[in-house]
């Protein structure tokens, strides 16, 4: 038995029980809310809670993304533009999936990463013209959401930085659940 492993795991299974999510319908209603476990397992009907998520991508000002899932760094709403508001759905593996309402976040900003072991293995700062060929040389999975921002949002964001108020749709939902 791997104690680190098991430690993770029973962390992660504690917070898919008491961690709640906010549930929303298409246009982001507000409908109640369910713990992390109800809204990421797939019901005996195929379905899945839609609820809303957050992701942040964050970049250096060199311009160079940090490829990471979360940050237990300390930073102000201030510092972050609310960029867009995604619709998606991943069915998983028929057990476990995603549907979510995902607000992207992103800021650009030189700061100290402190990544917490029970939710980050790595993190790398990689630049925009190596950005293709390290994705596409890729040993492990990427998430289906930034699948979906890669293929569909990223580069044109990426391209964008130094005018993200004027770029930023907050107010729009951009609907994927039919693209996957």
């Amino acid at each position: 038995m791997n104690f680190t492993s098991d430690l993770i795991h029973e962390v992660q299974n504690e917070a898919l029980d008491n961690d709640m999510c906010l549930l929303v319908d298409e246009t982001d209603k507000y409908l109640g809310a369910a713990t992390k476990r109800a809204c990421h397992r797939v019901g005996d009907d195929g379905k899945l809670l839609l609820h809303r998520a957050f992701s942040v991508l964050m970049f250096n000002t060199a311009g160079d993304i940090l490829l990471q899932q979360r940050t237990s760094q300390k930073l102000q709403p201030k510092d972050f533009t609310l960029l867009a508001r995604i619709l998606y759905m991943d069915p998983g593996d028929g057990v476990w999936g995603e549907f979510e309402l995902d607000y992207v976040l992103i800021l650009q900003k030189d700061v100290d990463i402190k990544p917490n072991p029970d939710e980050v293995a790595d993190i790398q700062y990689v630049p925009r013209n190596k950005f293709d060929n390290f994705i596409a040389n890729l040993k492990y999975p990427v998430t289906p959401w930034f699948k979906l921002m890669y293929r569909h949002m990223l580069p044109y964001w990426w391209d964008n930085l130094h005018r993200l108020d004027e770029i930023a749709e907050p107010q729009k939902i951009r609907s994927f659940v039919k693209k996957l």
